[in-house]
């Protein structure tokens, strides 16, 4: 595992457990989670990228 992903791992895993938590008919929050889980993976994408060319 790269250490970016050891240090976003972390905070998604518990963004994951917020959403399971959530109602289901609680749209907006669930969307919400699920906006902040995608910007944290492409975060990790894009810092994997970048160190692949340095």
């Amino acid at each position: 595992m790269s250490p970016v992903r050891g240090c976003y791992n972390p905070v998604i895993a518990g963004l994951l457990g917020e959403n399971d938590r959530l109602p289901h008919d609680e749209i907006e929050g669930r969307k919400s989670f699920h906006h902040q889980i995608v910007f944290h993976m492409s975060a990790i994408k894009l810092e994997e990228f970048e160190q692949s060319f340095a």
